[in-house]
């Protein structure tokens, strides 16, 4: 008799301790899952941040030659590969670039003859909305990633892999640039 009731002890303890594992895995997978969609969000940022940088690029050559103009407006741009930025201030620069070049195409209307350069606008405007877009989904994951970190159980299963907060994405860099023209 008493060794089934040593036996259904382990038996319980066994339960509860792969009760917890089991909670601990899925918890895990949770902020795993979770920090995969925020690199792919950064990743993509980075991707579409890079189009963006090449064809300002283009549209810029295509205003110097056309315009036969060397605009020292587009300094900080031509050295953006120069610096070590996060994507967040290499966004704050491609946006005061595409403003020159907007206000630029405003003032010479010559510029909207050339199709190549109309064309390489729209694929501008274009990245900018689905920058906007992914920016709201890093954002998003990025909240819910750092709310696990705080959270009990998963703040433990954190400490213990050594997962760092992340920053939100600025979804408003736009809006900070019309404020500082």
């Amino acid at each position: 008799m008493y060794i089934i009731e040593v036996l259904l002890v382990l038996a319980i303890i066994t339960l509860i301790l792969c009760i917890i594992a089991m909670f601990i895995v899925i918890n895990y997978n949770t902020i795993i899952d979770t920090l995969y969609k925020v690199n792919v969000s950064e990743n993509k940022i980075t991707e579409i941040l890079k189009n963006k940088e090449d064809l300002l690029s283009r549209a810029i050559n295509i205003i110097e030659r056309q315009l036969k103009i060397d605009t020292k407006r587009f300094d900080e741009f031509k050295k953006i590969n120069s610096n070590n930025l996060k994507n967040n201030e290499k966004d704050i620069i491609l946006c005061n670039t595409f403003y020159e070049v907007k206000r630029i195409t405003e003032d010479y209307n010559e510029l909207n003859d050339v199709k190549s350069y109309s064309g390489i606008i729209k694929d501008i405007e274009e990245c900018d909305c689905l920058l906007g877009g992914i920016k709201n989904m890093n954002n998003k994951y990025v909240a819910i990633y750092n709310s696990f970190l705080k959270s009990f159980p998963k703040n433990f299963i954190s400490k213990i892999k050594r997962f760092k907060s992340k920053s939100l994405y600025e979804t408003n860099v736009k809006k900070e640039i019309e404020a500082t023209i």
